[in-house]
């Protein structure tokens, strides 16, 4: 036995000498690498905590925005990741809505600790033809087959053959609520009708979809669903074509400026909710009953409409003086030629 002690004593001290280089090796080298990681991490963090004290201004709505001289510039506003920063955001710039030209809105922060942001918003005001005024038609009903008064009903062969026209000519049709967006109106006309007659969805409407033709149709809410007027269900049909705006034509269909001001407002405003609730969608135009205002209907109007038609006249002036509450129409009757027609819808400049 003490022949192989002191072998047995020298592979012991082998084997301890291995361990500990291996134990040594681990520790060096892995238990090295995962510092390095937390380190790494830790510095990541820090990078990340960093990134997010530096100001970040975030512009609301478009950065590059157009609009047609004479309409109003209103501003988006902006969003910072700092609210702290919010209200010490400075803006640079303005806008001049009667004059023609490209403009930079400039806005700038900057934190305590000399970190700044900053962001330009370019907004361009197209140049208006100083003489534009666009053709607005005014439509009833269209069917071949009368009651009340005649001339109110356009023939259908004959309503067909005016749009026939606007189509072969390259006339482009316009909702009222696109009025204000137009530089000029050459080739361009509005198309309205009035009360919403069921002969708008078996008549009118067709052709609308045939030619792609777009027109603004004013509903009295209160003859919704009954004779002879269009139902709910058509109405959503009709406006989700897209080629049909929906505006306002009251409820009951009153001479306003008889009314007290209870009631005229209830009737402005009433009609636009009763559409509102069935369309899902903002109605902004609504058409004077009777073609009858003053200035108590247009002052309560004003608060729930972008703009209101009234009956007759003659060719819309559209420049930084027009009134978009008192916008005039052409009529177009049983009597109305084609070439009248056609005449009417050269006035647009």
């Amino acid at each position: 036995m003490k022949k192989y002690t002191k072998y047995i004593l020298l592979l012991g001290s082998i084997v301890m000498v291995v361990l500990v280089f291996v134990l040594t090796f681990v520790f060096l080298f892995l238990g090295g690498s995962n510092a390095d990681d937390k380190t790494s991490g830790s510095n990541d963090e820090d990078s990340i905590t960093l990134a997010s004290l530096l100001p970040v201004i975030t512009l609301k709505g478009d950065a590059e925005i157009t609009l047609v001289q004479g309409n109003p510039y209103v501003e988006p506003g902006y969003d910072i990741n700092d609210i702290d920063l919010l209200d010490k955001v400075i803006i640079e710039g303005h806008v001049d809505i009667t004059r023609a030209g490209i403009y930079e809105i400039r806005y700038h922060v900057a934190n305590t600790n000399g970190d700044a942001a900053s962001a330009v918003r370019t907004v361009t005001v197209a140049a208006r033809s100083p003489d534009a005024q666009v053709p607005i038609f005014m439509y009833h009903e269209v069917a071949d087959t009368t009651w009340g008064i005649e001339n109110l009903f356009v023939k259908v062969n004959e309503f067909e053959a005016q749009m026939k026209y606007l189509s072969d000519h390259g006339y482009q049709t316009l909702f009222v609520n696109e009025i204000r967006c137009q530089t000029g109106f050459h080739k361009k006309v509005v198309l309205t009708f009035d009360d919403a007659y069921i002969g708008f969805y078996t008549h009118i409407f067709p052709i609308l979809k045939k030619y792609t033709i777009k027109a603004t149709l004013y509903v009295i809410t209160s003859c919704m669903d009954g004779t002879p007027y269009v139902s709910t269900e058509q109405l959503r049909e009709i406006h989700d074509s897209g080629l049909v705006q929906i505006g306002s034509h009251s409820i009951t269909h009153p001479e306003l400026p008889n009314l007290n001001q209870t009631d005229m407002e209830a009737e402005i405003k009433g009609s636009q909710e009763a559409l509102e609730a069935v369309l899902g969608t903002p109605v902004t135009s609504f058409a004077y009953p009777i073609g009858a205002y003053s200035s108590q209907v247009i002052d309560i109007t004003k608060l729930y409409y972008d703009d209101a038609l009234i009956t007759g006249g003659t060719i819309a002036g559209i420049n930084s003086e027009t009134n978009y509450y008192t916008l005039p129409r052409y009529g177009v009757y049983r009597s109305t030629t084609l070439q009248a027609f056609m005449d009417m819808c050269s006035h647009g400049r």
